[in-house]
């Protein structure tokens, strides 16, 4: 009797202790079933739920980025680049002062687009040859790269840290204008300007209306989409090429949205290479080109048929820029 209690204990107290350890696993999954379905505080988003992580810096980085923009382009839709970074070129149509000039001008954009110093320029200033003074002249080549923005004379004295004549300045208010960290100058030669006078126009416009600039000097900014020789080329507008996929586009959309570049003694251009250009604008026709400019086209090229009879411009100058200020060595 006493056997059949003690067994009887023995086997109630290892019951017990089953019915124990089986309480506690149970209560173990569930814990490990409630933190899978909520998720660590530092766990990366489930593959699907849609959550991207962005790199630290490179939204800024994007938000940085010099843009290339021709005078034309700014002066006809400034709010378009307000508050953004760009690269922009052209001669000098009127020094405003030691730290200030207009660029572009000409019939088709009357205005000129201000250019000031984010600091003094002769700080900022690249391309004054050694031992030179710097000095600014009209029909010098300046590429500024700097903030776009509705010129206030109060709001940018204070930012650039030095004093902007109210009776000089002031006619500028509520205009376009570049605050520039860079300053590339390339001055006249011998008195002699560098690169000759043109209207400045975007590329936009030539494309859209190619006939209104037929038989005109121009000078116009843009990034080389297409070298189809080493003497001809096609320019895009940089931020339409960037859009619509044109540095790999063929012939037949280049020739709709470009402008064909034909010169006597090109540049070594690579494509996606920021360049101005300077000449006059024909429709183009290959055998006309080829005595004007005395090259030789491949006919069969399928870049050259695409530009049959569209914009072409006979480039007397071809000046190429770099990105964030600089001019390459050519």
């Amino acid at each position: 009797m006493r056997e059949r209690k003690a067994r009887a204990l023995s086997v109630g107290r290892e019951d017990g202790r089953f019915r124990t350890w089986g309480v506690g696993l149970l209560l173990m999954l569930a814990s490990a079933l409630f933190l899978a379905s909520c998720g660590g505080a530092g766990d990366e988003p489930a593959s699907g739920s849609g959550e991207e992580t962005v790199p630290a810096g490179e939204e800024a980085e994007s938000a940085g980025q010099a843009r290339a923009a021709s005078v034309a382009d700014i002066l006809d839709n400034p709010s378009e680049f307000y508050g953004n970074t760009a690269t922009v070129s052209g001669l000098v149509t009127e020094v405003v002062g030691p730290n200030a000039v207009v660029i572009g001008g000409g019939e088709l954009v009357n205005e000129g687009l201000l250019v000031v110093g984010a600091q003094q320029l002769d700080q900022i200033v690249e391309g004054v040859p050694e031992g030179e003074a710097f000095e600014i002249q009209q029909q010098d080549l300046v590429q500024a790269t700097g903030n776009v923005r509705e010129f206030n004379l109060n709001e940018v004295e204070q930012e650039v840290g030095y004093e902007l004549d109210q009776g000089v300045f002031g006619e500028f208010e509520g205009r376009p204008a570049v605050v520039a960290d860079s300053f590339v100058l390339t001055p006249q030669a011998g008195g002699t300007t560098m690169m000759q006078q043109g209207t400045n126009v975007g590329i936009t416009e030539i494309v859209d209306q190619p006939a209104e600039f037929y038989g005109q000097n121009l000078t116009v900014s843009g990034a080389v989409a297409e070298v189809i020789d080493p003497n001809t080329f096609v320019i895009v507008n940089e931020q339409t090429a960037e859009q619509e996929g044109l540095y790999e586009a063929e012939a037949g959309a280049l020739g709709e949205q470009g402008v064909l570049v034909s010169t006597s003694n090109g540049p070594n251009l690579t494509e996606q290479q920021t360049v101005q250009v300077t000449g006059t604008l024909e429709q183009f026709d290959a055998a006309t080109f080829e005595q004007e400019m005395g090259v030789q086209y491949d006919v069969n090229n399928e870049f050259v048929s695409a530009f049959a009879d569209g914009p072409a411009i006979m480039a007397t100058q071809v000046q190429p820029m770099m990105q964030g200020g600089g001019t390459t060595s050519q």
